[in-house]
């Protein structure tokens, strides 16, 4: 039987209780485009504990992060969500690409059960000229 994930304020300040069968979910956006491609090969997902420690979940497949993947992760007190890239990621619009290409991006999640999300920093235009502002990871645990 599963049971719907809740989330509990927790006596630790900006910390959330996780419990019943929680989920991960990760995509890329840039505010005022729409992306036509994005996508990565992960390594894994390591889900953080406000305790110290984490959980890894091996995930070792190529993703797509327009629609987003999702990851099973363990109940419990969270306080982040890392993702280990095992290349670039690349992604882009009508008339341009980019590339990002840093070994890991962390994300804190800020004491609710909603969405938070990390700036893709730095990254390099690969071709055409970005629209402005910047891509992003987007991270829902719930």
């Amino acid at each position: 039987m599963l049971v719907p994930s809740l989330a509990l304020l927790s006596s630790v300040a900006h910390a959330w209780i996780y419990v019943g069968n929680p989920e991960g979910n990760f995509k890329i956006e840039l505010p005022g485009s729409q992306l036509s491609y994005a996508g990565a090969t992960v390594d894994y997902v390591r889900v953080h504990k406000c305790g110290g420690g984490y959980d890894q979940f091996e995930v070792d497949k190529t993703v797509d992060l327009v629609n987003g993947f999702t990851v099973a992760i363990n109940p419990g007190d969270l306080c982040g969500v890392s993702i280990k890239w095992t290349g670039d990621v690349e992604f882009g619009g009508s008339g341009w690409d980019v590339t990002y290409s840093e070994p890991h991006t962390s994300v804190t999640l800020d004491g609710s059960p909603s969405t938070v999300w990390q700036g893709l920093t730095p990254f390099t235009v690969t071709n055409g000229e970005i629209p402005s502002g910047g891509p992003r990871l987007v991270v829902t645990v719930q």
